[in-house]
């Protein structure tokens, strides 16, 4: 509002008194706050009020750089203060080094449900890792270095090169590292030593039902495979801890799947164990490497186990090893096997879909996730 140099103008919007401002959008001379926001006013009037509200959250909002080097300077004290730290360890010695609204802040978190925010999300090496036949990703060693061709790792793709289709362009590029393939061991015993026979066709639907438990447990327990875990993936494939025979993949895998559910997993992470079967079994190399990690962790919770769940773990290592065998002689029949389970997530996914549209159809027309109530008595006396 600026004062209105000529004195003895009226007001152009009550046309009675003396007009002492004039608007500084379109220039009408006026005599109050009231004829300011008068109806015939009302589009200056409500631009104005409009503009101070942002102008005071623009203000609310962006930091001033006071702000800017106090926030500076307490993130620096943090980093001092964990200093020396093992933050996967001492963790009542980092909850003690914290500032009390650091404290506040978690327990906020906390008690909204919303502490998995501070966990970066765990990405499957498999997810990660170049395809084995990709070129120029292997580097020929110096025939002078000595070392035997057994001592090459397999090679890791950059994470700015990973495909955004692969489901990891979402994700903070700083909390993605390469992913390596865990290493093999020792090669297994040849199939001809372990058999006097050809090998049964329901060795495959093992397979199968073996790498869908590795990867739902891993999954689960973000690649930490202890000996909770390690019970886990035995109880997630009946092949693997049971010894169920299954006469093809599809029913290995409906088998698992329902299993998990029936355990209590999501839909959806069931169906992205099945995709990462598929996944898995496309690679020799991909599927002996789960296999190794998987007996590795067999091996360690043995130690720690009772007998009982410890002699599980050793017959189960045991067919592990029999299937490390039947890849490097069959390596051929993976590709039916990653088809076969790929089709498998394709119908299982398609299903789901429809469960998920029919749902919601339902729903809207309930008015909500249950039928309404019927009015009246169900039963009546005749």
């Amino acid at each position: 509002m600026e004062p209105n140099t000529g004195a003895d103008d009226p007001c152009q919007l009550c046309h009675g008194v003396r007009a002492a401002y004039t608007c500084p959008r379109c220039n009408t001379r006026y005599c109050s706050v009231g004829c300011y926001r008068a109806e015939a006013h009302r589009a200056c009037s409500e631009a104005f009020y409009r503009d101070c509200c942002l102008e005071r959250l623009r203000d609310h909002r962006t930091p001033g750089p006071q702000h800017k080097v106090l926030r500076e300077q307490e993130e620096q004290t943090l980093e001092q203060r964990m200093e020396g730290l093992d933050l996967d360890r001492d963790l009542d010695r980092v909850w003690e080094r914290l500032s009390e609204r650091e404290k506040r802040e978690f327990d906020a978190l906390l008690s909204r449900g919303e502490a998995h925010r501070l966990i970066p999300p765990w990405v499957p090496w498999w997810e990660r890792t170049v395809e084995p036949h990709r070129p120029g990703l292997v580097e020929e060693l110096d025939p002078s270095s000595g070392l035997p061709p057994a001592r090459l790792k397999p090679a890791v793709v950059p994470v700015e090169e990973l495909n955004p289709s692969s489901g990891l362009s979402g994700l903070p590029p700083a909390r993605l590292k390469p992913a390596v393939v865990p290493v093999e061991g020792d090669p297994p015993p040849p199939l001809s030593e372990l058999l006097s026979k050809p090998p049964s066709p329901t060795v495959g639907p093992a397979l199968a039902s073996v790498l869908f438990a590795y990867a739902l447990t891993a999954r689960n327990y973000a690649g930490n495979l202890d000996s909770d875990a390690t019970l886990a993936m035995l109880a997630a494939s009946p092949a693997l801890g049971r010894g169920v025979v299954y006469q093809s993949t599809a029913l290995a895998l409906q088998d698992a799947l329902r299993l998990a559910q029936e355990r209590g997993e999501s839909r959806g992470l069931c169906l992205l164990a099945l995709h990462d079967s598929a996944r898995l079994l496309d690679r020799a190399q991909w599927s002996c490497a789960a296999l190794a990690d998987a007996a590795l962790a067999l091996n360690a919770a043995r130690r720690v186990l009772l007998r009982s769940s410890a002699r599980s773990c050793f017959l189960a290592k045991k067919k592990i090893d029999f299937l490390r065998s039947w890849i490097a002689a069959e390596s051929g029949s993976l590709a039916s096997l990653s088809a076969e389970a790929q089709l498998e997530y394709e119908e299982s996914s398609t299903a789901t879909k429809h469960l998920d549209e029919d749902r919601k159809r339902l729903e809207e027309a309930w008015g909500g996730p249950r039928p309404p109530r019927q009015p009246g008595p169900l039963i009546q006396e005749l």
